[in-house]
Order: C-alpha cells, then structure tokens, then sequence
C-alpha cells in the first residue's frame, strides 16, 4: 500500500503570484517540479509519462527562454483557457491536486497580466486624448437623428445615405457652394 503524502508542502499560495517580480518563472518552476515530485508516487499509472513528459518540457522551455518571466506569463495565458479535466486524475488525487495548484497560479498570471494590459491602455487612452469631432460627424450625429424622428419606418442604412447626401449642400459645410 501506497503511504500517504503531506500535500501541503507541495501547495504555492496564489500571493506569490507577481507579474513584476523578477523572480516569477522561479515560482512555476517550483510548481512544474512539485507536480513532478509528485508524479513518482504514481509511476505505474497510465499517465504518467505524459504527464512528465508534459511538465519536463515545460520547464526546460522556462529555462531555455531568453525571458524566463515573459515565457511563463505568456504560457499562462494561453493555458489558462483551457479548461482543466480533473477527471483524468480522480484515481491519484495527490496529483490532481498539485496540478489544480498550477492552473491556479495561471489564472493568477493571466488575470494580472489582463490588469496591467487594461491600465495600460487606459493610460494610452488619457494620453492621446481623443480627435475632437469633424464638421461632418457632428453634422450627421444631429441630422441623423432628427431624420429618423421625422421618419421611423426607414432603416438606418437608408437615412444614413439620404443624410449623407444632404451634407454636400449644407450650410455647415465649409466645402458647400451655398455658404
């Protein structure tokens, strides 16, 4: 009979988790390595050599980077689509859970990594500002909508053309004859 293992010591707490620390790909590592440590209790199982086959790869792909961090974040994102099967591993759940640790700490990179992406893009957004509105768009944003009051029954596509096609003889046209 199989002794029991203290799983514990192979959990890594999700705040560990840091995006910016230099040190990330040391903390997945020691996670791949865990699931690894892990894997030799089961060795007759069906999956075994998949399974180390699997995480072997992965960490030799870390170690191979020539950004060990920016490899372990872009990984976690891409494998934190995926759904996790736990079925496959109900007969040894020592591993099952181990793994589940690991696709934690993914979804930590990934939700992260999604942050920095949005405020990031919000600073670009506060920086550039926005164009301010043309003659053109402001006029068809007015006369557009009155044209649809007057006529409800016109689709959008007709009335955009129609107010469209009005824009060349309008008064707030600075290109128009009339002004």
């Amino acid at each position: 009979m199989k002794s029991k293992i203290n799983i514990a010591k192979f959990l890594i707490n999700k705040s560990l988790i840091d995006i910016n620390d230099d040190r990330l790909y040391l903390v997945i590592i020691k996670a791949m390595k865990n699931i690894l440590e892990i894997c030799e209790f089961y060795k007759k199982n069906d999956y075994y050599d998949k399974i180390v086959s699997k995480y072997t790869n992965l960490v030799k792909g870390i170690n191979e980077a020539r950004d060990p961090n920016k490899y372990v974040i872009v990984t976690a994102m891409r494998l934190s689509k995926h759904d996790f099967r736990p079925i496959l591993y109900s007969d040894m759940p020592y591993l099952k859970r181990v793994i589940e640790n690991l696709e934690g700490l993914y979804v930590e990179i990934s939700k992260q990594e999604n942050n920095a992406m949005n405020r990031y893009k919000a600073q670009l957004d506060t920086k550039c500002g926005t164009k301010p509105l043309s003659k053109f768009q402001i006029y068809m944003g007015k006369e557009l909508k009155k044209y649809k009051l007057e006529n409800p029954n016109v689709s959008h596509r007709i009335a955009f053309g129609i107010v469209s096609s009005s824009w060349k003889d309008s008064s707030e046209n600075p290109k128009s004859c009339l002004t």
